[in-house]
């Protein structure tokens, strides 16, 4: 990719939600059985998620390194980009009522940026 470790980060971050916001088998869960990923939001994290994590604590180990991500822990703070990223993807529908996907993407592109900036 382009760019330091978080610019990478905050562009994955919102590519991922643009593709799981859009495959239908996401889509079919949430419309038939969203209650499938109620232990996932309330419980505990499933399998996905902590692959997820561990590649976000990968990059923001590596922003720590090239200065681009403020120290802190970045266990810690991976699990509020998770977090964050995560309501996006569950929250399509009602999210875009009235208000379009890209600007909704946009704000939390720079609210990412702006979190893990030092």
């Amino acid at each position: 990719g382009r760019g330091n470790a978080r610019e990478q980060l905050v562009v994955r971050a919102v590519e991922a939600i643009k593709a799981l916001s859009g495959n239908p088998l996401m889509q079919r869960v949430l419309q038939l059985d969203a209650e499938l990923m109620l232990p996932y939001l309330t419980e505990r994290l499933g399998s996905t998620q902590r692959l997820v994590e561990q590649f976000l604590v990968g990059q923001i180990e590596a922003g720590h390194l090239d200065g681009s991500i403020r120290f802190g822990d970045a266990k810690t703070q991976a699990r509020v980009v998770l977090l964050t990223t995560q309501s996006m993807v569950l929250s399509t529908k009602p999210a875009t009522s009235g208000l379009d996907f890209t600007s909704l993407l946009d704000e939390l592109a720079k609210q990412l940026d702006g979190a893990l900036r030092p």
